[in-house]
């Protein structure tokens, strides 16, 4: 039996972790897994295998965590001897092609539009990398690309070679997903607000997730649904950013931040409407995740994931498009205003796409079915096939 040895920052709250803690159980049958963290203080996710945890204390510097992280994956894989070692996002994929041994094989899955993380980000040294990282990723043996929009980038913007990319899409636990999402142990506060038409934005409070468009354009869909609800679920940076926005908006009864949920799915599974507000994705797993709780999904058009769930044989983009499996609405500007500036055009136009949503039943229905049918093709079965695949090729 093949070892392999999944390297990961965490198994908390991110998306890579939750498809790594997917991965270990669909793959368990078949391979000795063995999951390494740079720490284990929180676990949000259900795993099968040995958690290897190398403890580096999440305040340290940066540049120190990332010199223990590869000195200790370095010395895991000399006590190991995995055949093949699969990291996730942007830091352990450097350190697990800088830490091969001559005998393993390394794969790398790449998990958003890197040239933008990179372009965006306001941390210097990052901003500086591309070419560290173009050099780097280069030398992995095979590179894992979280959708087609990914792997263009890739190839794009880091020079990678076409035959050493392949693109395999977020496996989803449709099954465990309807099951968490049937759970009732919602907070009493918070059960009123779902009696109310709802609208609910699921993902980390950072720049990528773009939520104070989601806030601002729900300040017209309240002139127009005064008892309409927005929830965000999530942590992150922004968090007091938001929450000054919603009180300048006087939208203080009817957003509510909610923090990060173990188990979203119960509270997708009561709302109206998914929203996705991102201006850049990978993939856009949640997407996923809203769809397999047969909650329909309004989405922004944005590169690179969206576009492929839910519309994966068109390429026409449109002021606001009906596709098979969801609506696209035109990706914000990224800018943020005050709360007393107009909206946006692409503002306005996911406003009316909520309303829209909302108002008409016989719409959100049909999106509702078209939601559960598109998730069974992200099933573990389907997905775990092609990493085996891989793993067998490499």
């Amino acid at each position: 039996m093949k070892k392999i040895l999944f390297i990961v920052p965490s198994l908390s709250k991110g998306g890579a972790e939750r498809v790594v803690a997917t991965l270990s159980r669909s793959l368990s049958s078949e391979y000795d897994i063995n999951i390494a963290v740079f720490s284990s203080k929180r676990i949000d996710y259900e795993y099968e295998g040995e958690l290897i945890d190398l403890e580096i204390p999440e305040s340290q510097n940066r540049l120190i965590k990332d010199f223990k992280a590869l000195r200790g994956i370095k010395k895991i894989k000399k006590e190991i001897e995995p055949d093949v070692s699969v990291s996730f996002l942007p830091e352990p994929n450097l350190i697990n092609v800088l830490s091969r041994t001559e005998k393993e094989k390394t794969i790398i899955s790449v998990r958003n539009m890197f040239s933008r993380v990179i372009r965006r980000s306001k941390i210097p040294l990052l901003r500086f990398s591309k070419p560290i990282f173009k050099s780097i990723y280069k030398k992995a043996d095979k590179v894992i690309s979280i959708s087609d929009g990914v792997k263009e980038d890739l190839i794009k913007n880091f020079g990678m070679p076409k035959d050493k990319i392949k693109t395999i899409y977020n496996p989803c636990d449709i099954e465990e997903i309807k099951k968490k999402s049937k759970e009732k142990r919602i907070l009493e506060r918070e059960k009123e607000i779902f009696e109310k038409p709802t609208i609910i934005n699921v993902g980390s409070l950072t720049e990528q997730k773009g939520q104070w468009h989601l806030i601002r354009s729900f300040k017209k869909v309240k002139e127009e649904i005064p008892e309409a609800q927005l929830v965000i679920l999530g942590e992150g940076k922004l968090n007091k950013y938001l929450s000054k926005l919603k009180r300048d908006m006087k939208l203080e009864n009817n957003v509510h931040l909610l923090g990060f949920k173990q188990n979203p799915f119960k509270y997708m599974k009561e709302s109206d409407i998914f929203v996705l507000s991102s201006l850049y994705e990978g993939l856009g797993n949640v997407i996923i995740e809203s769809m397999a709780c047969g909650t329909p999904v309004i989405s922004t058009d944005c590169k690179s994931g969206p576009r492929e769930i839910l519309a994966p044989k068109t390429k026409i983009t449109k002021n606001i498009e009906k596709a098979e499996y969801g609506i696209l609405t035109p990706t914000p500007d990224g800018k943020k205003r005050k709360a007393n500036k107009p909206l946006t055009k692409e503002e306005k136009t996911l406003s009316k796409a909520m309303i829209e949503m909302i108002k008409d039943k016989r719409l959100k229905r049909k999106y509702s079915e078209k939601s559960k049918e598109r998730a069974k093709d992200f099933e573990p079965e389907n997905i775990t096939e092609e990493w085996i695949n891989k793993i067998e090729s490499v």
